[in-house]
């Protein structure tokens, strides 16, 4: 009876009772293992080295599914010399924003738009190395 209530206890889905006072480890959830392994563009290289990492392979296929022609620019700091840029989602595409309408963030103007190809330097969390990328983006005049 001892060995099958110890064997029981074992495999129980309530996984090994913790000592008193012992701290439980945080889970990650998905949405911060994303925010921790994506990239703006992507390094293959980097990928196929740490493919046996669930994130990652979770990152590559959140970016393979998003629409890297035209980028969302967020223009709320530029009189500081700062913008921020990211690859449209599927509904984004699908409902023309940054591309028949304006790319900037909060603005929705289909008049008197223009397409800028520009240089856009970033650096990934956890790296040092500063990339630049040419991002396309589609803005009114009034931007």
């Amino acid at each position: 009876h001892e060995a099958l209530s110890s064997t029981t206890r074992a495999s129980s889905s309530r996984g090994p009772r913790r000592a008193r006072g012992e701290v439980r480890s945080r889970t990650v959830t998905t949405e911060e293992a994303l925010v921790r392994r994506h990239e703006l563009v992507r390094d293959d290289d980097k990928d196929r080295a740490d493919w046996d990492s669930w994130e990652t392979r979770m990152a590559v296929r959140y970016y393979r599914r998003l629409h890297k022609e035209y980028a969302i620019v967020d223009l709320s700091r530029w009189r500081e010399g700062q913008c921020g840029l990211r690859w449209r989602t599927e509904a984004e595409v699908l409902a023309g924003v940054g591309e028949t309408t304006c790319a900037a963030r909060r603005c929705r103007e289909v008049a008197d738009l223009r397409t800028f190809e520009v240089p856009f330097a970033y650096s990934d969390p956890g790296d040092a190395k500063t990339k630049c990328e040419l991002v396309k983006v589609r803005v009114c005049a009034a931007r």
